[in-house]
């Protein structure tokens, strides 16, 4: 301990500042108290003792909780003194252990068989069988299901395959399909294939479809109706930019960048200027005819390096 002593200007008065030290002394639990535990770390680290035997190697003697004896009032047999916290502690571990699977983890358990039921009855059906008939390709049995769930996942969504879908298969979505981890997304994310496979795989975990067969209609429908939004969006635009470009700055979402370079440029400029972005309109169609260029290079040199590895991988 320190101690610090201050003579206030006010009154005279000593007071004294006591300061506690970071260092405290480890209290130690009685004897018994380190018996006990000691008899629940040997109890725990070697598989074959019994608690009771572990609790008779520190010579140490109680009875389990609801047992009784003629000598003691107290229900813990041959401890004649009040049990400690730690004796508690040890006979509830024990209760816990002999204790019945709790109603959640029985309703578990049957989700798990129910799960497993339908797994098998899908796998037994005639259609399934059928499917079965390709022969897996070499490897181990889990990459080979992963490889056959990619095969028909490719086909069902080809398009002279619209008829085929997942009705017969149980992992309809396998770990081929491209999801955005780690907010980079991997080749092949945006293809059409890999969103109707994330959307099905969507419908179904939320339970808005009653099959695979639905939940792939769905997620056509969805795709389409985004593509044709997409598409009244950039008409709206256009009409916008040729007819009244000065209606643009009345817009809350910004002039779309695939628009012809005129159209762009006439619509943005007047929405720089409207948002205070710019002095006047000169100056506003400069800063937008800077952005188309540099939105059409950087398109450019992405194609380019695409068109070189492909370019590669076909000369290989």
């Amino acid at each position: 301990m320190n101690f610090e002593t201050q003579r206030p200007q006010h009154g005279g008065v000593m007071i004294e500042k006591r300061q506690v030290s970071k260092r405290t002394r480890r209290e130690r639990l009685p004897g018994k108290n380190q018996k006990y535990l000691r008899a629940v770390k040997n109890f725990f680290e070697k598989d074959d003792l019994h608690l009771a035997d572990a609790m008779e190697q520190q010579k140490l003697k109680f009875q389990t909780i609801g047992q009784t004896d003629s000598h003691s009032s107290s229900g813990f047999g041959h401890v004649s003194d009040p049990p400690s916290p730690t004796t508690q502690k040890v006979n509830e571990l024990e209760m816990l252990l002999n204790a019945p699977p709790s109603p959640k983890m029985s309703h578990q358990s049957q989700g798990a068989a129910f799960s497993q039921h339908k797994s098998t009855l899908l796998s037994t059906s005639p259609r399934h069988s059928e499917m079965n008939q390709v022969s897996p390709p070499s490897g181990s049995g889990k990459e080979a299901q992963h490889s056959q769930h990619s095969e028909h996942l490719i086909a069902a969504y080809s398009p002279k395959s619209h008829s085929r879908t997942f009705a017969s298969i149980t992992t309809p979505f396998s770990k081929e399909v491209k999801r955005n981890n780690n907010g980079r997304r991997p080749k092949g994310y945006d293809s059409n294939a890999n969103k109707i496979a994330l959307f099905a795989e969507t419908f179904l975990n939320h339970n808005k479809a009653a099959s695979q067969e639905d939940a792939i209609r769905l997620a056509k429908e969805k795709l389409s109706a985004i593509r044709e939004r997409t598409s009244n969006n950039l008409k709206n635009w256009k009409h916008i930019a040729k007819t009244e470009p000065s209606k643009a700055g009345e817009m809350k979402t910004n002039v779309p960048k695939h628009l012809p370079i005129n159209l762009y440029v006439s619509a943005r400029a007047h929405q720089l200027y409207h948002r205070g972005q710019s002095k006047d309109l000169a100056e506003a169609e400069k800063l937008a005819k800077a952005e188309s260029v540099q939105f059409r290079e950087k398109k450019r040199k992405h194609n380019a390096i695409y068109e070189d590895k492909r370019r590669q991988k076909k000369q290989a």
